[in-house]
């Protein structure tokens, strides 16, 4: 999620940006208890970030929204790391992890349909 805002800061795209932070915003804070439990400053500086986020949007300058962007996705990363990083922190961040296990996924099925596949031409054939 703190990529899209940084995807669309960078894109100078007014509309995208407001949703894209709007969808950060609804995640952070249905974690920002768990986050600030688990590092406060990490959860204050977020805070801090996507208001400068907010700010530059609702100004119009892209060249602060660009940079607040980049220091949310540092601050995102770097928090994530702190706490040990896991799929299993409640921190929102991209996607990137479901993308994955879908090509994970496809990649099994294809195998398991080419075994298939001549395991039944091996039948027919004998």
């Amino acid at each position: 999620a703190a990529l899209d805002v940084q995807r669309e800061a960078k894109n100078k795209d007014k509309e995208g940006l407001q949703n894209a932070y709007n969808a950060f915003h609804t995640l952070f804070a249905a974690n920002e208890d768990a986050i600030k439990d688990k590092d406060a400053q990490g959860q204050a500086n977020i805070d801090s970030y996507m208001g400068e986020v907010n700010d530059a949007l609702n100004s119009g300058d892209w060249t602060k929204a660009g940079a607040a962007a980049d220091e949310l996705v540092n601050e995102v990363n770097g928090t994530a790391s702190g706490m040990g990083g896991s799929s299993s922190n409640s921190l929102p961040a991209s996607g990137n992890g479901e993308v994955m296990l879908m090509l994970y996924a496809l990649a099994g099925a294809s195998l398991a349909l080419v075994f298939a596949g001549t395991t039944l031409r091996r039948r027919t054939v004998r």
